[in-house]
């Protein structure tokens, strides 16, 4: 089943409009009941206005109010699945690279970065690691691998970086490995396995708002769940 999608034209706030979307669609008698509801928006300081003008919107009809949770669309993935090993933090993640980069063989290295086979210093390595692990961090978004993304490099007539992309496949092998051995989890890769193991399950509400920018990853859990999703989109019908 599709997800749901609701057009409030652009002609009003995006958050008033909002408001009494979500009053039209949850209001009962006496009460507006959201409890069981998740707002997803593109910041935590839109969720806590629309949070606001829900509340004063019940005060002033006289509504028992019981108010929704809200989620930035970045941190709803783990609401969708249930991890089996606790997430390396970042530090650790960044830390875990510069291991894995430090134990790569020399004629690897030169194939990284400038200088990075000669003797790099700790600062260098570091810059190296928060490097490839963004990248890791964007490619996994769209739900690709470095493996993944070399295969389809390969494809493009005179691609010239097809020894530094073998690399880095190497590396993001020993990567997960290493949090493998520590216990830990790869917060991008947990995702990833949760879609392809179809783990995603929500059964209340879960209402998008304003939420343009939702990579590949994020689509693919909410597809797994679009029974409940309802889409709340700032644009007319008729520019769908």
């Amino acid at each position: 089943m599709a997800i749901t999608r609701k057009f409030l034209g652009w002609a009003s706030c995006p958050l008033t409009a909002s408001m009494q979307q979500l009053c039209e669609l949850f209001a009962a008698p006496r009460e507006l009941d959201l409890h069981k509801t998740l707002l997803v928006l593109p910041g935590s300081r839109a969720g806590r206005q629309l949070q606001k003008q829900l509340a004063v919107h019940a005060a002033e009809e006289k509504l028992r109010f019981l108010a929704p949770q809200s989620v930035t669309i970045g941190s709803l993935p783990e609401r969708l699945y249930r991890p089996r090993l606790p997430f390396a933090d970042s530090l650790t993640q960044s830390l875990a690279w510069v291991e894995v980069i430090k134990g790569a063989a020399v004629d690897d290295l030169v194939h990284l970065a400038p200088g990075l086979a000669d003797n790099p210093t700790e600062s260098q390595l570091l810059r190296c690691a928060e490097s490839i692990s963004r990248l890791h961090r964007e490619l996994a978004g769209e739900m690709l691998t470095f493996s993944q993304a070399a295969e389809r490099a390969i494809t493009m007539e005179g691609f010239p970086e097809q020894q530094r992309w073998r690399v880095l496949t190497q590396l993001q092998d020993h990567y997960l490995r290493l949090l493998d051995d520590l216990d830990l989890w790869d917060l991008q890769t947990a995702r990833m396995c949760a879609i392809k193991e179809g783990e995603c399950r929500y059964q209340d509400p879960i209402v998008l708002i304003g939420t343009t920018e939702i990579n590949a990853t994020i689509r693919q859990m909410l597809n797994q769940v679009s029974d409940h999703v309802i889409s709340l989109v700032f644009a007319p019908a008729e520019e769908a």
